[in-house]
């Protein structure tokens, strides 16, 4: 139902789109900027979509839908339609030159829009006119617009009536704005927070607006003065003025020029009582105008100043950390400088000197440095964890990768462990069994921890201890435990953690995991996904067959299935034998995802049929040159109404060939011929001629100083592409064919092929080069302090050389290379010459499996300050990159093989497995290995299995280095940028009319945390199958002290004849309900099956016996009627038996509740004498849930000589006979 504001209905139209359809209307409304791209539907919401079309909406008003879920539960939402379109803002504006127009419109308007309708009566920067990228797009029915206006003036704005909002609506007229400018408001500014300055021009500048004089408080600092005050110089406009001593007043006087901002010098030394370096504090009570209050406010300016001739670079970390102290006029290093470091707390840590190369290597702490001091002379400086604005290891996007997004061990922890349940999903009552492996990361190896005694800490869903006790670690660095829940324990997560305390906290831990206790069904099904082929090319039918096949090995029939398809873009692609080619485009870290909206394919639904199996069919045809993954998901639900789901991904190729391009290195030299393999590959890595296009772009930046809008100069880099080599080719069927690339000068090369194939589908590859040489190199320039450095390979193994490449944009300067982790493990110190040079990094074993590589260039002063009236462009700066080197650490993990005695096993029976574990180079070793035997179908429910050990401590390592350098506060105008035990029981059940009934059903038939190998890698054990017809995972997880591995294998337990309990997991007093068998003919004949059924603890209502006609390979469900009469257990007995002889039998039991709702009374009161007190029982009470507590204070006691004394007018039959004194002061009846 559709309403307006009155309540009268409006008519409309509704229809349901397709899927396919409603990605079509969703592209439009993208494409015409209706939706925003956060507002996209989800792909499970594309079958859900109805579209409503009214008639006769009216403007500006609001609408009411109505539908109902349910005849009972009414659900409305409302909408309203855009406004009549008019300007709503101020014509008349009163302002400061400081601040912009509000720009306000009744519907909502593009800000590109605006600009391009506005007219203006004043010349204008074009720093305020300058759109970004996200501006396009921005629609606002409010745009706030600094544009620069002049003081003391007036202006008129006007905004054409050509404008149109969001919904295709123009303005009745053109609007005039009018705006008054005022003088500028007084003020007076100093640099503030940390500056640092160069120790020959000590002046701080001091800053007025229409101000004729103020007061500069300046005093020098000792280092400990700034340690201890550190705090005060951050706190950019407090209203109080710091109390710091030794401050002193200087008066400062203005030329009180009207509107022109005056500017007078202050020479440092004056404070410093003469010497030319030295540490000051200087504050400064400033005027600012408050436009909102409409008045002047007044706070206090703050700074502290390092007057110094010295750069301090340092590298903070708890191992290994380094100082570097260079001269700023030209960065040279500082020899024999004296340097002491303090942690946070201003506690001395360390004290050295420098070497030749100005670097000083600090042994290991307990605790991170944080301030470097530095002195020689009377000259000091000195760097703070602090002083890292711009260049945290965040903004290098050093783990913004595929391979840190999935995997979750990545850590910095030096003491790391991993625990671990047999399975991960438990039912009240049961008990949890567990693993636990610690190891210490020292000297870049994983050791035993020299601390082998932690305490155990197990906590459930409510936060309450179920087991706590110290456990000490094997010779294997590992432990295991179990914990046994009660038949009432809470559902949900609970947590098991290892701690260096004993207290009750789950945190900090140095090792920790989770498992879930809930009300389960075990899966009886699996669902696989089998495509046609792994592979489909554009505009190709996918074509896959999705099955449902019960775990004891029969399909199922008829059952439903739903399926979808969706896509995700790949990046990168390799072929087997053609390593270091290229085979993709290149795609910048900036640059927007072209395939990014077309992430939903198809979806639709059907019966799988009597193999149990569905046979899906969809054509791919994409706008796209960009190999991805395509997911098929599917979902089966059973007859008992269980869903479960499956996915399989199939390669996506744009085309029906690659094209291959391998440089002979990334690293190319200026002025010579650089040879690039080229080859065409089919999907299969199988070479094929084809004819490509391959040409050499040179790509260099066009970079420029600009005043933006915030007054500060700021960098705009544009590329520019020029191509400088282009010829067609015909690759070859039996080899790569070698092109000859004329590299022109230093710099960056992009090498593009494309080619088509027959079905017109293009095929493109990109690969990048970087050319080094004495030429200048135009690299893009940022407003930040940051390079790109690039390592020539992915992956490196111990032994090998690294090509490191750095983006300079310095001809000249002096470098620091260190290699980083969790200290610096190694440093070079160099003189770097050219735009684009290229260095050699030797790999080594304390690398692995990965480390950081870091390059801080440094640069003296190259122009005297003023000779650029665009600013002090000549004063001494930094840069610094970080790349990630990843080293193969393969040589680490062990092969580990489960070897059942078979793979079909009868109820019963025992397993025999061999265990055998290896190394890297497939020798054995003697191992220490867990083992778990679960049912697949717990597993399947949560997709558990053990965690990977060789990636919980092979994963790569996060980097535990700061940089800090005092240079990032060099006085100038400054920009940061964007800011086994084998478990007990035999089968148990009595036969009944010959039957064996199978109810000993247990998830974890076998678990052993600690099975130990011989010196050779094996081992045997031995196990009993219990009842449950099922698939059953063998789960291994082996270790040695720095070598671990992980295996998996699964076994069947089956027979001719099934029964499936398809059971509710509990009832309640009065139900009456339904309940029965599966059974499932796992033969290849026909046969008509017999089932009978029995039951305790409920009573049984119709016929207890069903016939069933199944064909080969079906199943059936088998239903009968119960209710529940009394709480308690219900046990269900159930028999099958075949017209050829095969038989089951099945006996399940689960709770009968009683449902109740818990009413509480409470009575209070005095009396001196008779009281009566009557407490109305409900009709429908239950007997043994009625208590009652009766207390009396202790000098009443004696009054009460008998408990007869207080009489209840309550039913007695509402109360058991029972009735006692619980304590001197209180008695109770229950």
């Amino acid at each position: 139902m559709l309403r307006d504001e009155k309540g009268a209905e409006i008519k409309f139209t509704a229809y349901q789109v397709s899927p396919n359809d409603a990605l079509k209307k969703q592209e439009e409304f993208r494409k015409n900027r209706q939706y925003s791209e956060a507002y996209l539907l989800s792909p499970s919401s594309l079958n859900k979509l109805v579209l409503l079309k009214p008639t006769g909406l009216q403007v500006g008003k609001t609408y009411t839908v109505e539908f109902r879920k349910s005849p009972a539960e009414l659900q409305t939402f409302n909408f309203s339609t855009y406004n009549e379109f008019k300007f709503t803002g101020k014509l008349e504006n009163t302002i400061s030159p400081n601040e912009g127009i509000n720009f306000e419109f009744s519907n909502l308007v593009y800000r590109a829009d605006l600009m391009k309708h506005l007219s203006l009566s004043f010349k204008v920067d074009s720093a305020y006119l300058r759109l970004d990228a996200s501006d396009e797009d921005y629609a606002s029915s409010s745009h706030y617009l600094p544009l620069g206006f002049k003081p003391a003036t007036t202006e008129k704005i006007t905004i054409s009536k050509n404008l149109t909002d969001k919904y295709g609506n123009k303005l009745a007229n053109d609007v005039v704005i009018t705006v008054k400018v005022s003088d500028y408001p007084e003020s007076v500014a100093i640099p503030t927070g940390d500056v640092v300055m160069e120790h020959d021009t000590p002046f701080l500048e001091v800053r007025a607006m229409n101000k004729t004089s103020v007061e500069l408080e300046l005093a020098s600092l000792s280092p400990n003065d700034v340690m201890s005050n550190s705090t005060r110089y951050y706190y950019d406009g407090a209203e109080q003025a710091a109390a710091v001593s030794g401050l002193r007043t200087f008066p400062i006087s203005f030329k009180n020029r009207k509107n022109q901002l005056s500017i007078e010098a202050v020479d440092l030394r004056t404070v410093l009582d003469g010497k030319s370096s030295g540490f000051v504090f200087a504050q400064v009570k400033s005027p600012y105008y408050d436009s909102y209050a409409k008045k002047t406010r007044y706070t206090y300016q703050r700074a502290l100043i390092q007057v110094t001739p010295f750069a301090v670079a340092a590298k903070h970390a708890k191992e290994g950390a380094l100082v570097m102290v260079t001269q700023l006029k030209d960065a040279s290093p500082v020899a024999g400088a004296t340097v002491k470091v303090y942690d946070n707390n201003r506690t001395l840590l360390w004290s050295g000197t420098t070497n030749a190369q100005g670097v000083a290597k600090l042994p290991s702490f307990n605790t991170s440095p944080f301030y470097f001091f530095v002195e020689q002379g009377e000259n000091v400086a000195y760097t703070t964890a602090a002083f890292r604005e711009g260049i945290e290891p965040y903004r290098f996007r050093l783990y913004e990768t595929r391979e840190y997004e999935e995997n979750e061990y990545n850590t910095a922890d030096a003491l790391r462990g991993v625990i671990f349940t047999e399975r991960g999903l438990y039912r009240a009552g049961e008990s949890i069994y567990f693993k636990g492996t610690m190891r210490e990361y020292k000297n870049s190896k994983w050791q035993l921890p020299a601390r082998r005694n932690y305490y155990l800490l197990v906590k459930n869903s409510r936060d309450e201890t179920l087991l706590k006790r110290k456990v000490s670690l094997n010779n294997f660095g590992s432990f295991a435990d179990s914990v046994k829940t009660a038949a009432t324990a809470p559902l949900g997560y609970y947590s098991i953690v290892l701690k260096e305390n004993d207290d009750e906290s789950l945190y900090p831990s140095v090792a920790s995991t989770r498992f879930r206790v809930e009300a389960y069904r075990p899966a009886t099904f699996s669902v696989k996904i089998m495509p046609e082929q792994n592979h489909i090319f554009n505009g190709d039918e996918l074509k896959a067959t999705i099955e449902g096949r019960y775990l004891f090995g029969a399909p199922m029939t008829g059952d439903a299935v739903s399926w979808s398809i969706q896509r995700s873009p790949l990046e990168f692609i390799t072929f087997e034998g053609y390593e270091g080619y290229a085979f993709t485009k290149m795609k910048r870290y900036d640059e927007r995802n072209e395939d990014e909206t077309e992430f939903f394919i198809a979806s639709g639904s059907g019966t799988v049929d009597n193999l149990g199996q569905y046979k899906l069919v969809q054509r791919i045809a994409l706008k796209s040159s960009q190999p991805a993954v395509l997911t098929i998901e599917g979902t089966v639900t059973s007859p008992s109404r269980q869903a479960i789901s499956e996915r399989v991904s199939v390669r996506f190729h744009p085309a029906e060939f690659y094209i291959g391009l391998k440089p002979k290195s990334l690293f190319a030299k200026e002025n010579e011929a650089l040879p690039i393999e080229v080859v065409t590959l089919l999907h299969d890595g199988k070479a094929r001629s084809e004819k490509v296009t391959v040409e050499l772009v040179h790509r260099q930046w066009v970079s420029v100083k600009r005043v933006g809008v915030s007054g500060r100069l700021e960098w705009s880099s544009e590329p520019v592409d020029s191509v400088v080599f282009k010829q067609e080719m015909a690759t070859k069927e039996k080899e790569a064919v070698t092109l000859s690339l004329p590299i022109k000068g230093s710099g960056f090369y992009v090498v593009r092929a494309m080619g088509k194939d027959a079905k017109g589908n293009v095929a493109r590859s990109e690969t990048a080069i970087y050319a080094s040489g004495m030429d200048y190199a135009a690299w893009e320039r940022r407003d930040d302090d940051r390079i790109e450095i690039l390592l020539d390979k992915k992956t490196y193994k111990p032994g090998e050389t690294a090509t490191l490449f750095i983006q300079s944009p310095y001809e000249s300067a002096t470098a620091l290379l260190t290699i980083e982790c969790e200290g610096v493990l190694d440093y070079r110190q160099f003189e770097l010459k050219n735009t684009a040079p290229s260095i050699q990094i030797p790999i080594k074993p304390e690398y692995l499996p990965n480390a950081f590589v870091s390059v801080m260039l440094l640069k003296g002063r190259t122009a005297p300050p003023g000779k650029f009236k665009e600013g002090d462009l000549g004063k001494p700066s930094f840069k610094i990159g970080y790349t990630r080197m990843s080293v193969d650490a393969s040589s680490r993990r062990l092969s580990v093989e489960i070897k059942p005695n078979k793979k079909e096993y009868r109820v019963g029976e025992t397993v025999e497995v061999e265990l055998q574990a290896k190394d890297a180079e497939g020798q054995g070793l003697q191992t220490e290995i867990a083992l778990a035997a679960v049912d697949a179908g717990v597993l399947n429910l949560i997709g558990y299995k053990f965690p990977n050990m060789f990636e919980r401590f092979y994963a790569q390592r996060l980097l535990e280095v700061e940089t800090s350098i005092n240079v990032i506060h060099l006085i100038d105008q400054r920009n940061y940028g964007e800011k086994g035990e084998t478990r007990g029981g035999d089968k148990g059940g009595d036969g009944t009319g010959g039957f064996s009934f199978r109810k000993d059903f247990r998830v974890t038939p076998y678990w052993n945390p600690t099975i130990l190998t011989d010196e050779s890698g094996r081992a045997k054990i031995s196990f009993k199958l219990p009842d449950n017809l099922t698939t059953f995972s063998l789960m291994a997880a082996a270790q040695t002290i720095d070598q671990f591995g992980n295996a998996q294998t699964q076994i069947l337990t089956t027979q001719p004849l099934v029964m499936t309990a398809a059971l509710p997991r509990f009832v309640r007093v009065g139900d009456k309900f339904e309940a029965g068998v599966v059974v499932t003919n796992n033969t290849d004949q026909k046969i008509t099956v017999t089932v009978s059924a029995a039951a305790q603890g409920v009573k049984f209502v119709g016929e207890g016996k069903e016939k069933l006609s199944l064909e080969p390979r079906t199943s059936k469900e088998a239903r009968f009627r119960y209710e529940a009469e009394a709480e308690g257990t219900a046990t269900f007995g159930f028999t099958a038996e075949s017209d050829a002889g095969q038989r089951d039998a099945l006996k399940v039991s689960i709770p009968v509740q009683t449902p109740y709702i818990k009413e509480t009374l409470a009575l209070v009161g005095a009396t001196e004498g008779a009281q009566t007190e009557i407490v109305k029982i409900p009709k429908a009470y239950i007997p043994t849930l009625v208590k009652s507590l009766c207390k009396l204070p202790l000098q009443h006691w004696s009054a009460c000589v008998k408990p007869q004394h207080i009489f209840l007018t309550i039913p007695m039959a509402a109360w058991s006979s029972a009735c006692r004194a619980s304590c001197p002061t209180s008695w109770q009846l229950i």
